[in-house]
């Protein structure tokens, strides 16, 4: 039982410190101010569909 506490735990930090990370992130890129608070958004609203989403679509794909 004690393991599964601290992977829990474990589980929770590191994705909280991905959210930030990845917020960090958003707000050094330039982007439309709606596009980045739209992120924002999303990411501190629902972490746990915001992030992996952001991951997978919210990436530039050409350098601007």
């Amino acid at each position: 039982m004690s393991a599964l506490w601290w992977f829990s735990h474990l589980a929770w930090v590191g994705g909280f410190l991905l959210g930030a990370l990845l917020l960090a992130h958003i707000i050094r890129q330039h982007r439309p101010p709606a596009s980045t608070l739209a992120w924002i958004l999303f990411i501190v609203m629902a972490p746990y569909l915001g992030v992996p989403f952001y991951l997978v679509l919210g990436r530039r794909k050409v350098p601007s």
